[in-house]
């Protein structure tokens, strides 16, 4: 089962209404606390909780909401939205030895296997700079008052908390990871590269915002 298919099939918001889950404006009562007040945010590919810090996607959302298992509430939202995907477990031993095998004959070519060297530490570096970043932006834009609504934080704040686990994933694949994982980052690098313009994208608009005015209501512990 390709649990991406899945990710980019349903939009969470729609999952969430389709369950029952009561929203407005993208916002809900967390789930997975004694929320007062609706402190979760419902993104299209993944949720937040600026009240118990309760984050995911929609398969990790369905999970949790169901008590089920990842691959369980993939198979729930596969059969509940009529997805045409085979629900079964596809990736074994031998899946993963053939995935070795086309990595290895792939940088076996010295053209491939030095653009791959480079370009591997070119994203480590971006990747690692915007961690430090967005590291900055968790700590130093946190609201004084939290009880301040979400929409009123600062865009930089929310990004850090949303996107951080993400980025962290990114990064320990490529020091962490096995070759074929680290190849297969190198292969969808241009989606990399769409992560860091989403970020930095963020950034501006804050930035212009600061400039105008328009986010003086947002009240954080500390600025850029």
């Amino acid at each position: 089962m390709d649990f991406n298919i899945i990710r980019e099939s349903i939009p969470l918001e729609i999952a969430a209404k389709h369950y029952g889950v009561e929203t407005k404006k993208g916002m809900c009562h967390c789930l997975f606390h004694n929320d007062k007040t609706p402190s979760m945010k419902l993104y299209k590919d993944n949720y937040y909780c600026f009240g118990c810090g309760a984050h995911g996607d929609v398969i990790d959302f369905t999970s949790r909401l169901f008590g089920l298992g990842i691959y369980d509430a993939a198979s729930k939202l596969v059969t509940d939205f009529r997805l045409k995907i085979p629900i079964e477990r596809t990736f074994k031993e031998a899946e993963r030895k053939e995935k070795m095998d086309k990595v290895r004959e792939a940088l076996s070519e010295e053209k491939i296997r030095r653009a791959f060297s480079i370009s591997q530490n070119e994203i480590r570096k971006k990747l690692v700079d915007l961690k430090v970043k967005m590291d900055e932006w968790k700590y130093g834009l946190k609201p004084k008052n939290m009880d301040v609504p979400p929409e009123e934080w600062d865009e930089r704040f929310v990004a850090a908390h949303v996107y951080g686990d993400y980025l962290d994933e990114l990064i320990d694949i490529i020091d962490f990871g096995e070759n074929y994982e680290v190849f297969e980052l190198w292969e969808y690098r241009k989606e990399v590269d769409d992560f860091v313009e989403r970020i930095r994208r963020i950034e501006q608009t804050a930035d212009g915002n600061n400039q105008t005015g328009t986010s003086s209501g947002r009240v954080c512990e500390g600025a850029t």
